[in-house]
């Protein structure tokens, strides 16, 4: 207990430091990347100290579609610590780095899938970017408006083709990180084209010079991700999306690139490249035996329970790997399900079936009705189907200890701890996917009689934890969570 109690600590401690070492943040925000984040920033521990419980929005803002633009001129110098968080000054919200030996290890953002970056702003019918014209743009400047097409009906204007506003939002990111002398704003018509050089040296900064790196498609983790990195609790404000380019509209539903006709930002595509790579390597590692190709990453009952429970000191190993199920009789699914393959991004990590039993991988025949939903499935090694063997082996045989398991893999739970017994010793922290038809709810019953205690559960997912176990996000998230997603409360 004594030890546990250090290593929480060590923790505290650490994000302190990492705090304090990229303080004062300045956040370096490419159009169509997400407004939101600010309210992360300004939630942080004395960085705005009066806006605790508020979230900055349009409504409670004002300034309409230019609210970001308006709070960071007349609000954020007055009511955020310059210790803490640099107010872009001019009060801009799409500015530039512009001395990166200055603000270098103090940058913080969110990149995005530049296809996807350019097409929300082209859809983008409130402030219709792919209408800005030049001439709009001096009107503006010499207006000195809060942002750019405010002062017109722009929402009425047409839009130029998308195929010339793709190529005149190119390489967006890449400008605002390697341009520290800039003439004008990475929305400007007119600005500067950047280079393959440019980009290359744009993807050293973020690799070398950012203390945080999220991605808008992974928001959620993002923004978990970041509180695990700087402390503090998440909030419900950090989630909210308060700029939706219509409605219904986020990042977790991607636009349809065919529109593109084959054209691709072939300058920003590096520098996201490095902001993925970097966004990846600072997960917090944890053991996943995962029986989905969805489950972790984009299954967000699983992978946000994830987020809540798993503190960044969590040791193991990171990404998806095959269970063992046999799954004869009642851990066998009425269709004859067995269960996903493991993501190929990650199966070289963990290199097959861990377990006493090798299985077979085949691809369904979804013309024969076999299972649907899945891309590859895992079944008995004897199957009669073409495919690829997977052999077995040990937990121990992966050279290391692990305290926590995340798992969805179609039964198999029931039997899983009894196959790896070690796990019994080392395992403080469980987050399972229990399905009914099985004999995992008994196994989960096992665990209960045995000591662990339950912490939290939506739908089918189940928080076992043995020892210490604390949310890393705010209650209120949590149930802001199951409302959004679900429809309703479920605890």
């Amino acid at each position: 207990m004594h030890m546990q109690l250090l290593q929480h600590q060590f923790v505290l401690e650490g994000e302190v430091r990492s705090l304090e070492e990229a303080q004062p943040l300045d956040w370096i925000h490419f159009p169509k990347t997400g407004s939101s984040f600010i309210n992360a920033i300004i939630h942080l521990k004395g960085a705005c100290p009066s806006l605790a419980n508020v979230a900055l929005k349009e409504d409670t803002v004002g300034g309409g579609p230019c609210w970001l633009s308006h709070w960071l001129k007349h609000d954020c110098p007055k009511v955020c610590n310059a210790d803490k968080y640099t107010c872009p000054q001019p009060y801009h919200a799409h500015l530039p780095v512009t001395n990166y030996s200055a603000q270098r290890g103090h940058l913080v953002g969110m990149f995005r899938d530049p296809n996807q970056r350019i097409l929300s702003g082209y859809h983008d019918d409130e402030n219709n970017f792919a209408a800005y014209t030049e001439e709009l743009y001096m009107h503006d400047l010499e207006s000195r408006v809060e942002c750019r097409g405010v002062l017109n009906d722009v929402k009425t204007w047409p839009k130029r083709p998308l195929s010339e506003f793709a190529e005149m939002w190119k390489g967006g990111m890449t400008y605002q990180l390697v341009t520290e002398h800039p003439t004008t704003v990475t929305l400007d018509p007119r600005r500067p084209q950047v280079t393959s050089r440019d980009a290359t040296e744009a993807a050293r900064r973020v690799r070398d010079g950012f203390a945080f790196v999220g991605l808008t498609e992974e928001w959620d983790l993002s923004i978990c991700l970041f509180h695990k990195i700087f402390g503090g609790a998440c909030s419900a404000f950090d989630f909210l999306n308060t700029r939706p380019s219509f409605d219904g509209k986020s990042a977790d539903h991607a636009y349809d690139t065919s529109e593109l006709q084959g054209w691709y930002d072939d300058i920003d595509e590096v520098v996201y490249a490095a902001a993925v790579e970097v966004f990846r390597r600072s997960l917090p590692q944890t053991i996943a035996a995962v029986q989905g190709l969805e489950a972790l990453s984009s299954r967000k009952e699983l992978g946000i329970s994830r987020s809540f429970w798993l503190p960044v000191s969590k040791a193991g190993l990171a990404g998806p790997l095959t269970c063992s199920p046999a799954n004869k009789g009642p851990n066998k699914s009425s269709d004859g399900r067995r269960a996903a393959e493991a993501d190929p991004k990650v199966w070289e990590v963990v290199r097959g079936v861990v377990g006493p039993r090798s299985l077979k991988v085949i691809t369904p025949d979804y013309a024969k009705g076999d299972i649907h939903g899945y891309g590859n499935v895992a079944v008995d090694i004897d199957d009669p189907r073409s495919g690829v063997i997977s052999p077995a082996h040990t937990i121990e045989s992966l050279g290391t200890g692990f305290d926590t398991l995340a798992i969805d893999c179609q039964g198999c739970f029931a039997t899983f701890l009894d196959e790896n017994p070690m796990l019994r010793q080392t395992l403080l922290a469980i987050i399972v996917e229990v399905h009914q038809w099985s004999s995992e709810p008994a196994a989960v019953q096992k665990l209960l009689q045995e000591g662990w205690e339950l912490k939290q559960r939506v739908l089918r997912q189940h928080v076992l934890c043995k020892g210490p176990c604390v949310s890393q996000c705010d209650p209120r998230w949590s149930d802001q969570h199951a409302r959004q997603y679900y429809g309703k409360d479920f605890w």
